[in-house]
């Protein structure tokens, strides 16, 4: 394994990198989904159960590459954390995505009155998604920089940047998609599958097997 994927296997799921800061974020979160019930926008609150279990599932898998390799996943994100849940993913990441459906739905909901409405020469359907990818894709570049998120194989390093953007902006763009396309009872059926597959993913790999 590599130095990283070492590290992360020493802290992996240990309570022994709890921090109080965690409970803040926790709290960030959970305002965001109480205004946004509270508003009755049960889009932007579906979505971001979808962009979140949806996560989970590929960052399971990602676990599961460094099980077969015996070398490293995709990323791997070492280091400080208050609690690292899989070896690409930590607690402070994972309360960051389940925003992440939350802001882009709000993001399309505020030119939903006017659906020709073009920014930068893009219709805004298309540039919000784009621009989440881009945002993200530079975010994630900066914690490699930083040391804080490792990428180890060629095809997913520098300078092929462009796979790790599609990787971002491909989520972005189908729940936009399905944002507009998918109705809400849709939307819920697609939820209990996502999150009937990540409780047998957690059950078979992490429980029984202990792969990941």
């Amino acid at each position: 394994m590599t130095p990283a994927s070492i590290e992360a296997m020493e802290i992996l799921r240990s309570p022994d990198q709890f921090h109080w800061s965690l409970l803040f974020g926790l709290g960030l979160v959970m305002w965001a989904y109480a205004a946004e019930i509270r508003a009755k926008n049960w889009d932007a609150v579906l979505m971001g159960l979808l962009f979140s279990a949806g996560e989970m599932i590929w960052e399971m898998i990602n676990s599961l590459i460094l099980h077969f390799t015996g070398f490293a996943g995709l990323w791997t994100t070492p280091g400080d954390t208050s609690f690292l849940i899989l070896s690409g993913i930590n607690i402070e990441i994972f309360l960051l995505f389940s925003l992440a459906g939350v802001v882009l739905v709000k993001l399309l909901q505020t030119f939903d009155d006017a659906p020709d409405t073009k920014i930068l020469g893009l219709n805004y359907r298309v540039f919000i998604p784009l621009a989440l990818g881009l945002f993200s894709t530079a975010v994630e570049c900066a914690l490699n920089r930083a040391g804080a998120l490792v990428w180890v194989y060629r095809f997913w390093n520098w300078p092929h940047i462009w796979i790790i953007l599609i990787n971002y902006c491909l989520p972005y763009f189908l729940c936009t998609w399905g944002h507009y396309n998918i109705s809400r009872q849709g939307k819920i059926r697609i939820f209990w599958i996502l999150a009937a597959v990540n409780i047998v993913f957690w059950v078979v790999f992490v429980n029984v097997l202990g792969w990941i």
